[in-house]
Protein backbone atom coordinates (compact mmCIF):
# COMPACT_ATOMS: atom_id res chain seq x y z
CA UNK A 1 0.00 0.00 0.00
CA UNK A 2 1.27 3.46 -0.85
CA UNK A 3 1.75 6.26 1.67
CA UNK A 4 -1.21 8.18 0.19
CA UNK A 5 -3.64 5.44 1.20
CA UNK A 6 -2.30 5.20 4.77
CA UNK A 7 -2.47 8.95 5.45
CA UNK A 8 -5.80 10.13 6.85
CA UNK A 9 -7.41 12.64 4.48
CA UNK A 10 -10.22 13.93 6.71
CA UNK A 11 -10.48 14.66 10.42
CA UNK A 12 -13.73 15.52 12.19
CA UNK A 13 -14.02 17.03 15.66
CA UNK A 14 -17.46 17.41 17.28
CA UNK A 15 -19.04 18.93 20.40
CA UNK A 16 -15.97 20.75 21.73
CA UNK A 17 -17.83 23.92 22.86
CA UNK A 18 -20.03 23.80 25.99
CA UNK A 19 -23.81 24.26 25.42
CA UNK A 20 -23.33 24.58 21.65
CA UNK A 21 -23.49 22.40 18.57
CA UNK A 22 -19.94 22.47 17.23
CA UNK A 23 -18.18 20.70 14.38
CA UNK A 24 -14.80 21.15 12.69
CA UNK A 25 -13.74 19.28 9.53
CA UNK A 26 -10.21 19.41 8.07
CA UNK A 27 -9.85 17.73 4.68
CA UNK A 28 -6.92 17.35 2.28
CA UNK A 29 -7.43 16.35 -1.35
CA UNK A 30 -5.04 14.61 -3.78
CA UNK A 31 -3.82 17.96 -5.12
CA UNK A 32 -2.61 18.92 -1.65
CA UNK A 33 -5.23 21.58 -0.99
CA UNK A 34 -6.47 21.66 2.60
CA UNK A 35 -9.96 22.91 3.42
CA UNK A 36 -11.13 23.69 6.94
CA UNK A 37 -14.79 24.09 7.88
CA UNK A 38 -15.97 25.02 11.34
CA UNK A 39 -19.43 25.79 12.70
CA UNK A 40 -20.45 26.62 16.26
CA UNK A 41 -24.13 27.27 17.03
CA UNK A 42 -25.39 27.85 20.56
CA UNK A 43 -28.39 25.91 21.85
CA UNK A 44 -31.26 27.96 23.29
CA UNK A 45 -32.61 27.91 26.86
CA UNK A 46 -35.73 25.89 25.95
CA UNK A 47 -33.67 23.07 24.47
CA UNK A 48 -31.08 22.91 27.26
CA UNK A 49 -33.39 23.57 30.22
CA UNK A 50 -30.93 26.10 31.65
CA UNK A 51 -29.21 29.30 30.55
CA UNK A 52 -26.55 28.47 27.90
CA UNK A 53 -22.89 29.23 28.61
CA UNK A 54 -21.41 32.27 26.86
CA UNK A 55 -19.18 31.85 23.82
CA UNK A 56 -16.65 34.71 24.06
CA UNK A 57 -15.32 36.32 20.87
CA UNK A 58 -13.10 39.33 21.37
CA UNK A 59 -14.84 41.61 23.88
CA UNK A 60 -18.40 40.36 23.06
CA UNK A 61 -20.35 37.11 23.22
CA UNK A 62 -21.57 35.33 20.11
CA UNK A 63 -24.58 33.17 19.25
CA UNK A 64 -23.23 31.54 16.09
CA UNK A 65 -19.94 31.33 14.23
CA UNK A 66 -19.03 29.73 10.91
CA UNK A 67 -15.64 29.59 9.24
CA UNK A 68 -14.27 28.19 5.97
CA UNK A 69 -10.69 28.30 4.75
CA UNK A 70 -8.76 26.93 1.78
CA UNK A 71 -4.96 26.60 1.84
CA UNK A 72 -3.00 25.58 -1.25
CA UNK A 73 -0.08 23.12 -1.42
CA UNK A 74 2.47 25.90 -0.81
CA UNK A 75 0.74 26.84 2.46
CA UNK A 76 -0.79 30.12 1.22
CA UNK A 77 -4.40 30.80 2.15
CA UNK A 78 -6.41 31.37 -1.05
CA UNK A 79 -9.96 31.60 0.34
CA UNK A 80 -11.38 32.51 3.72
CA UNK A 81 -14.96 33.11 4.84
CA UNK A 82 -16.08 34.04 8.35
CA UNK A 83 -19.53 34.73 9.76
CA UNK A 84 -20.31 35.94 13.28
CA UNK A 85 -23.77 36.40 14.84
CA UNK A 86 -23.63 38.31 18.14
CA UNK A 87 -26.05 37.39 20.92
CA UNK A 88 -27.10 41.00 21.59
CA UNK A 89 -29.86 41.16 18.97
CA UNK A 90 -29.54 40.57 15.25
CA UNK A 91 -26.06 41.97 14.66
CA UNK A 92 -24.06 39.94 12.19
CA UNK A 93 -20.71 40.30 10.42
CA UNK A 94 -19.52 38.44 7.33
CA UNK A 95 -16.06 38.61 5.78
CA UNK A 96 -15.18 36.86 2.51
CA UNK A 97 -11.63 36.82 1.20
CA UNK A 98 -10.41 35.27 -2.03
CA UNK A 99 -7.48 35.50 -4.44
CA UNK A 100 -8.12 37.66 -7.53
CA UNK A 101 -7.35 35.68 -10.69
CA UNK A 102 -7.65 38.35 -13.41
CA UNK A 103 -7.33 42.12 -13.82
CA UNK A 104 -5.10 44.78 -12.34
CA UNK A 105 -5.37 43.31 -8.82
CA UNK A 106 -4.34 39.81 -9.94
CA UNK A 107 -2.64 37.88 -7.16
CA UNK A 108 -4.00 40.10 -4.40
CA UNK A 109 -6.65 39.13 -1.86
CA UNK A 110 -10.07 40.76 -2.28
CA UNK A 111 -11.62 41.23 1.16
CA UNK A 112 -15.34 42.05 1.40
CA UNK A 113 -16.69 42.77 4.89
CA UNK A 114 -20.41 43.20 5.51
CA UNK A 115 -21.83 44.49 8.80
CA UNK A 116 -25.54 43.92 9.39
CA UNK A 117 -27.18 46.05 12.08
CA UNK A 118 -30.21 45.21 14.20
CA UNK A 119 -32.33 47.75 12.29
CA UNK A 120 -31.85 45.93 8.99
CA UNK A 121 -29.13 48.19 7.58
CA UNK A 122 -25.95 46.93 5.96
CA UNK A 123 -22.51 48.40 5.31
CA UNK A 124 -20.08 46.84 2.84
CA UNK A 125 -16.34 47.53 2.63
CA UNK A 126 -14.06 46.18 -0.09
CA UNK A 127 -10.25 46.11 0.27
CA UNK A 128 -7.43 44.58 -1.75
CA UNK A 129 -4.78 43.06 0.52
CA UNK A 130 -1.42 41.35 0.03
CA UNK A 131 -2.34 38.48 2.39
CA UNK A 132 -5.50 37.27 4.11
CA UNK A 133 -6.64 39.15 7.18
CA UNK A 134 -6.87 36.77 10.15
CA UNK A 135 -7.94 39.35 12.76
CA UNK A 136 -11.18 38.89 14.69
CA UNK A 137 -14.23 40.45 13.03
Amino acid sequence: MSDDKKKKKRTVKKDYVKDAKSKKVVKTNKRGTTTTKEKVSQYNKGYLGHEPADIPYGNKNIWEKSFKSKVNKKGKETKRKEKIVYDDGNQMKVRKQRTVRFGRNKGKIKSVTKNYSAGGGRTRTVKYLDKTNKDKL
